[in-house]
């Protein structure tokens, strides 16, 4: 027996046996990720809505020029989170301004130069909706 009629057995042997394994194993996990992923939909539920404050606070080294600073502010309104206020203090000049493009809010702090410590701290709160249980759904 020549050495390609060999190798056309092994194959052909191959074959055969990846025929007879069960649809799991002889599809390819690329396949199985695909249509695994297209039986789930997406449906969540409303929860409790609850409010948090988040803060965000930049402190600058001393500079030697003028300064500006650009913090972003919550915009978005959805199903699940609303933005509800803003605040902010500043040892410099500081005020809420948009992108004017987008929509974008942000608190924009200008520095002149000499300020020792220059910062900005902007305080937003935003309400949620719990989309997921989580004592049914414990982290493992």
């Amino acid at each position: 027996m020549n050495l390609q009629r060999r190798a056309l057995f092994g194959r052909a042997a191959g074959l055969g046996l990846a025929a007879t394994l069960p649809g799991a194993l002889s599809t390819p996990v690329w396949a199985q990720a695909a249509t695994t992923a297209s039986t789930h939909r997406f449906d969540p539920q409303s929860g409790d809505w609850r409010s948090f404050d988040v803060t965000t606070r930049v402190d600058l080294p001393a500079t030697r020029g003028a300064t500006r600073v650009w913090v972003p502010l919550p915009t978005v309104q959805t199903g699940w989170q609303v933005p509800v206020t803003d605040a902010f203090t500043s040892n410099g000049k500081a005020r809420i301004t948009t992108d004017g493009h987008q929509g974008v809010r942000m608190v924009a702090a200008e520095f002149p130069a000499g300020v020792a410590q220059p910062f900005v701290e902007v305080t937003s709160r935003v309400r949620t909706q719990s989309r997921v249980e989580a004592r049914q759904h414990p982290v493992r």
